[in-house]
């Protein structure tokens, strides 16, 4: 909605300026009212309209030497409608000279008036839209300057570029932040979404409390779960001030997006921006230690200098063959300590990251290699969630917990495929010899440790029908013979075969042979 303030010394003329117009339907809405030019003044100390509509012949001050000091006052400058009484030209003319959208005659036609205010919002939104586009391409300039300065070999035309177009000369210290985004593993809601957000909430931050008089931010992308942000400012206070503002904005998004968790981490704070990508490096070492704690949201540099990230000490570690036999066998206790007792070194130690991925993929890897040569038909790749974990990288506790249930499934999967070298001609065999009971595809697969699906695969590969048909088959050949040579009644034969509901049975044995169980043994 634009705003207005209507002008007149008239009170009759303001009232009947409310009343007529839908101001709120034509993209309006009025601010305020005065009673001369004096009036309007003091008013635009405090707010700032995008439309006067203003009588020319007032008290005090004129509509004209009204807007003749609002075009020397240092605002934006509001679009302006002149209303008179005086049909002269030389009102026209004065008008024209301070570019006033229109000048119309009293008394006010209601479609002359709502003519002018549609054409003002044309320009309006026009102006509103231009001006976006230049915000937009200044903010990315300033965000590649800020990147620039990263890069030693265009850190000086970066730094000049700054300081020529913002105030950041002004400040007496510079300090970089890093939000980083770590996506949950099923995505509700967009990473972009959320990525937005954050970023309207570390804007805000520097806007609340009056700490944009005091504070200056620029936000720069580093990659796409990553925000960086320059911070400029003069006291220790102020900075602490706005971490801890930015700290609750971020706390009170979380319930639109618990499927990802928000952190921060800040660097050293540096006296001169040339120095900004100490403040960036210390910041990247910071974020390092996030991954050893679970519930924190924030570290700075000063929290974690006094630390060394190290590296793996394998001899410290169960290895991860160990753990492969344990998935094969499922040993699941032993899948568990070997878990427990590495992850509480990777702790203990603050091993690297980047070692940890390394340990992390060889046990995708291994566990992957295992799962091809038990159970060749299962469709699964280790870099799904290898890739998901690496760009996520979830706190110690919760890599620990996905990697765990990773190597868990893989021992389940192997125990349910029964590959372990199970002998198709043992399961048959089995069939034959036990037709006549309630067999079921799932009960075999149960006993000989294979996963049903699979099994049913295989038995169709072998036998050439599936499981269901060839079961039927067995138990109509062995009622033919029952019937030709014995003189048990149908329904005794019905289930010495393995059916329970003779009228069932006797509606398959029809289906398969055209004939009746009775009128067979009648033959």
């Amino acid at each position: 909605m634009y705003r207005v303030i209507l002008v007149d010394d008239e009170s009759i003329v303001l009232e009947g300026l409310q009343r007529i117009i839908d101001w709120k339907s034509l993209g309006y809405q009025i601010i305020a009212t005065a009673d001369d030019g004096s009036t309007c003044l003091k008013l635009l100390e405090t707010i700032t309209p995008d439309l006067i509509i203003t009588d020319i012949k007032m008290r005090k001050m004129d509509g004209i030497e009204l807007i003749e000091n609002i075009r020397n006052m240092n605002i934006d400058q509001p679009k302006v409608i002149f209303l008179t009484g005086y049909n002269e030209f030389s009102y026209a003319k004065e008008a024209l000279r301070y570019r006033a959208r229109n000048y119309i005659l009293k008394p006010i036609v209601e479609d002359e008036l709502v003519q002018s205010l549609v054409q003002v919002k044309k320009e309006l939104d026009k102006e509103k839209s231009m001006s976006s586009v230049i915000d937009d391409y200044r903010k990315i300039h300033i965000q590649s300057q800020i990147t620039g300065l990263l890069e030693q070999n265009t850190a000086d035309e970066s730094l000049e570029y700054l300081f020529n177009n913002t105030h950041l000369d002004r400040y007496d210290f510079y300090r970089c932040g890093i939000v980083r985004i770590r996506p949950a593993k099923t995505n509700e809601i967009s990473l972009d979404k959320v990525r937005r957000t954050v970023e309207e909430r570390c804007n805000e931050a520097i806007d609340s409390y009056g700490l944009s008089d005091r504070i200056e931010g620029y936000l720069f992308r580093i990659k796409e779960h990553s925000i960086g942000m320059l911070l400029a400012y003069h006291s220790d206070y102020e900075i602490h001030e706005y971490i801890e503002r930015l700290s609750e904005r971020l706390k009170n998004m979380l319930p639109i997006s618990t499927a990802h968790h928000i952190t921060v981490s800040y660097g050293k704070k540096v006296k001169q921006m040339v120095d900004f990508h100490l403040s960036y490096e210390t910041a990247i070492q910071a974020s390092k230690f996030m991954i050893y704690y679970d519930s924190r949201t924030q570290i700075t540099y000063s929290d974690i200098k006094q630390y060394t990230i190290n590296k793996i000490d394998y001899n410290k570690l169960i290895p991860v063959d160990k753990l492969i036999k344990a998935v094969i066998t499922n040993e699941y206790d032993a899948i568990y300590s070997f878990f427990s007792l590495n992850f509480m070194v990777f702790k203990k130690d603050r091993v690297s990251i980047d070692d940890i991925i390394i340990f992390i993929n060889k046990i995708f890897m291994d566990c992957t290699k295992e799962l091809k040569v038990y159970c060749p038909d299962e469709n699964y790749s280790q870099n799904d969630l290898f890739y998901s974990i690496k760009e996520r990288m979830p706190s110690l506790s919760i890599l620990m917990k996905e990697v765990l249930d990773f190597a868990l499934w893989v021992s389940d999967t192997i125990k349910e495929s029964g590959k372990k070298s199970t002998n198709k001609d043992d399961i048959v065999d089995y069939i034959n010899a036990y037709f006549r009971e309630n067999i079921t595809l799932k009960m075999i697969a149960e006993k000989f440790y294979v996963n049903p699906v699979y099994l049913g695969q295989v038995l169709q590969k072998k036998l050439k029908i599936g499981f269901k048909k060839y079961l039927e088959n067995l138990r109509m050949e062995e009622s033919k013979k029952l019937l030709k040579t014995t003189d048990k009644p149908i329904y005794e034969i019905a289930f010495e075969v393995g059916y329970n509901d003779p009228e069932y049975f006797s509606r398959v044995f029809y289906k398969a042979y055209g004939v009746t169980p009775s009128q067979y043994k009648q033959q």
